[in-house]
């Protein structure tokens, strides 16, 4: 499925290798506090109208939070590989599906990238802070620009 010219982006994110080990330096703070993470996320968006009739219908502690949990545990992983990809644009293609709008599946990302910074806030200092912040950043970039790829390849062949 991977049709993503991975390299290409890597590069327009500045991605390197330093970024990459970065975030896997990262990984195991993501793991121990990610299950946290995601149930007051859901707990957040679930009292809101414009999410709460999305989640409709969904067992989400037994289908939603293990797919949640599975992605970020990838992302930080720093294995941008095609299983990778094939996953980010798998879960936009859903989410596009499902009708959510950019403008929530955008405020989604904003609280994990948001809680991401905290965390390495509360684990890091100094230069290793800034290195690791803007880790943060490019790869919460990389897999936002993957799932609305799958946004904008859904309605234009909708539109086709």
């Amino acid at each position: 499925m991977a049709a993503v010219d991975l390299s290409k982006r890597l590069k327009l994110l500045n991605i390197t290798d330093i970024t990459i080990g970065n975030m896997r330096t990262f990984h195991p703070i993501v793991q121990n506090n990610i299950d946290n993470l995601i149930s007051e996320f859901y707990r957040f968006v679930h009292h809101m109208p414009a999410t709460a009739a999305i989640f409709h219908g969904y067992d989400i502690d037994r289908h939603l939070k293990p797919a949640q949990k599975k992605h970020w545990d990838s992302l930080f992983s720093g294995r941008f590989d095609d299983d990778y990809i094939d996953q980010a644009i798998r879960i936009g293609t859903i989410h596009y599906r499902r009708k959510v709008a950019p403008y929530l599946y955008i405020a989604g990302y904003n609280y994990f990238h948001c809680e991401m910074i905290r965390l390495a806030a509360l684990h890091y200092s100094g230069m290793d802070l800034a290195e690791l912040l803007q880790a943060i950043a490019k790869a919460v970039a990389l897999d936002m620009d993957l799932a609305l790829t799958s946004y904008t390849r859904a309605a234009w062949l909708h539109d086709a």
